[in-house]
């Protein structure tokens, strides 16, 4: 079993899981060259150095008269680092080496040793401020190391100094882990741990991670400027398992530029990674929960160009979590999908990923081809010669998924997120539809520009609250069923809303009794009672600058089926079905009534429908099901392919 580390430090880090900032640095204050014997130096310095990755430097200290520290790091006479940090830090951030300043030490050379010197300081009553005596680490090595060796193991430390409250960020001001709950956490990330050895193997780094309290919070994280990993104690173990992969896997090109920064534009494969490795931990021990917690039943009409990977994860809809959640889910569910060709793929694509940092064969990768050919490469490597995916080469297919484009899409886009909910006497189809502008940088409502001190300029803002536009449905005729103006009215602008830009509608099929239900119950929502099931289109324009418009348009399946007794059924939404014939799912004759086949219950995880042409023509087409308690529906809107 990983036994945890006895020490009680703070931050470090090895790679870019999150976006947050935890470590803050300032130009350090003057002191005297007199050393104050009240103020108590550091006791001791831990170097947490896996180079060309990161270096960085943890310290013990007791706190006794200290108000902050500086620390200063050299290379012979060259001084590469001196900064100050807040007092209740006892880690140096993580430095690039090789990487330029600010975030980088800007060293060339690898074969000479580095030095680090820290010391207290406290402020004086007079606005003066005193330093303690320092401590100093010499001829510390810098030489670069692999990742993943085979001696690494996945090692970390509870910090029992503090913990952090969701509500203030700026300092830890909440209690540390009490021993119950650090031997509850610890139980948990050791199954984890054990899971993830024979799983993946070695973990990419053997420098532990910190464990810190999160309090009051529905998330976790593992943050960008420190390899720390908050959570709350109530953590669920998919999440818990989603953070620790960022950890494990530790994809230090995925979700960084050229300068080391957090690029939210690449930010799909690592966190598609950690979500399908979140779900195939907790499917272990609850498959039920693993099942529910996350509608991922949806994938087909959701795996759309509008719904680009690249959109940063984070920032596409701050406190909105079940939008992000749907990116979440489109990127695992295409990765579980990936595994039925290959159950060791991922592990595989992790090796391999491992061989070509080692190699240095990553770095000229990166010089000669874009982000989406190295993916596209790395993914493919993982899968068996000839391999097919849902009737189509494993690389074909990878390249159909919208989920695994890698190319930034600017500019205002219309995203929407879809609900079912199906019983015995009606079916409700949810929907948001939001409009949204994607910055050069891949965030969609405020675009920061370069860090200045600890001040994040902003850059842009979205502009465009405050719209209107046209919502039209039509069915499998083409009839026209709803056709009416929209507006969106004016709101603060991001990243202090929730909703910016949107309208909701609500398709049901249902009795009058049950419509005055939803029309009292969803009075925000535009609602829709159709007549008839069926497949109907949903076009939504936004009216934008320049008498412009930006528009989506998308199928939603129609059809009543309970979903307490029919879990395994598949709505299959098939928009040319009137030009084919001889429907069959899995070898069975099947009905088509207005452009939808219903499957009451499917006892499998692969569907497969096969049609004629009226020339004699015939035509397949396959898919893997996501696992879900809920209802899969399946879009087959190419059937001439």
């Amino acid at each position: 079993m990983t036994q945890p580390l006895d020490h009680q430090n703070d931050h470090i880090h090895v790679c870019s899981g999150q976006h947050g900032v935890c470590i803050e640095t300032f130009d350090p204050p003057q002191t005297s060259d007199l050393e104050d014997s009240s103020i108590a130096a550091p006791s001791v310095i831990i170097p947490t150095i896996h180079s060309p990755y990161f270096v960085g430097f943890k310290f013990h200290h007791n706190g006794i008269n200290a108000t902050g520290f500086v620390f200063r790091i050299t290379q012979g006479d060259k001084q590469l680092k001196f900064q100050g940090l807040r007092a209740h830090n006892r880690s140096t951030p993580f430095f690039t080496p090789g990487a330029p300043a600010p975030i980088g030490l800007g060293i060339t050379d690898f074969n000479t040793p580095i030095n680090v010197e820290v010391y207290a300081t406290s402020q004086n009553s007079d606005g003066t401020t005193s330093r303690s005596a320092s401590i100093k680490m010499e001829n510390v090595s810098i030489a670069k190391r692999d990742v993943k060796h085979t001696t690494y193991q996945m090692r970390y430390d509870f910090n029992m100094r503090y913990g952090w409250n969701v509500t203030d960020i700026a300092v830890p001001t909440a209690p540390p882990w009490t021993t119950e709950e650090k031997y509850a956490l610890q139980e948990k990330l050791d199954r984890i741990i054990n899971y993830f050895k024979i799983r993946y193997g070695n973990p990419m780094t053997d420098v532990p991670l910190t464990v810190t309290k999160l309090v009051d919070a529905n998330y976790a994280i593992v943050l960008k400027d420190g390899y720390e990993m908050r959570v709350g104690p109530e953590v669920d173990e998919r999440l818990l398992a989603h953070e620790l992969f960022h950890a494990w896997w530790c994809p230090v090109w995925f979700t960084v530029d050229e300068f080391w920064n957090y690029d939210p534009t690449h930010s799909w494969m690592e966190e598609g990674l950690a979500e399908w490795a979140g779900r195939d931990f907790a499917a272990q021990s609850d498959p039920t929960i693993y099942s529910s917690l996350w509608k991922h039943n949806i994938y087909d009409i959701q795996n759309k160009s509008y719904l680009a990977n690249n959109v940063n994860f984070f920032y596409l809809i701050q406190g909105e979590n079940s939008v992000t959640r749907s990116l979440y889910g489109l990127a695992a569910t295409a990765f579980s999908k990936l595994i039925k060709t290959n159950p060791n793929n991922i592990s595989w694509m992790y090796n391999y990923y491992a061989w070509l940092l080692n190699s240095g064969e990553f770095d000229r990768m990166l010089s000669v081809y874009t982000r989406k050919e190295i993916y596209m490469e790395i993914l493919t490597r993982a899968f068996l010669p000839n391999s097919r995916i849902e009737g189509e080469a494993t690389k074909d297919w990878l390249e159909s998924q919208k989920i695994f484009s890698g190319e930034l899409v600017k500019g205002p886009r219309v995203f929407e997120r879809i609900e079912f909910y199906f019983n015995s006497n009606y079916t409700q189809n949810r929907n948001l539809f939001y409009l949204v502008d994607i910055f050069e940088n891949g965030e969609s409502w405020v675009e920061y520009g370069k860090q200045v001190g600890s001040e994040l300029p902003i850059k842009n803002r979205y502009k465009r609250n405050g719209t209107g536009g046209r919502l039209t449905i039509t069915d499998w005729n083409g009839k026209t069923i709803y056709a009416e103006n929209i507006k969106i009215e004016p709101e603060v602008n991001p990243p202090q809303t929730t909703v910016r830009g949107s309208i909701n509608v609500n398709l049901v099929n249902t009795s009058t009794d049950v419509s005055t239900y939803i029309q009292d119950n969803y009075p925000n929502y535009i609602n829709i009672n159709l007549e008839e099931n069926g497949l109907y289109k949903i076009k939504i324009e936004f009216n934008i600058e320049n008498n412009q418009k930006v528009t989506l348009e998308n199928y939603r399946p129609v059809a009543t089926i309970d979903e307490r007794s029919n879990s395994n059924g598949v709505l299959i939404g098939v928009p040319e079905f009137k030009h084919y014939k001889n429907f069959r799912v899995n070898g069975s004759p099947v009905t088509v009534e207005n452009g939808v086949i219903v499957v009451n219950e499917l006892n499998s995880e692969y569907l497969q429908l096969t049609y004629e042409h009226p020339n004699g023509v015939q035509y397949r087409k396959e898919r893997i099901l996501p696992y879900s308690n809920k209802v899969n529906i399946v879009l087959f809107d190419d059937l001439n392919n």
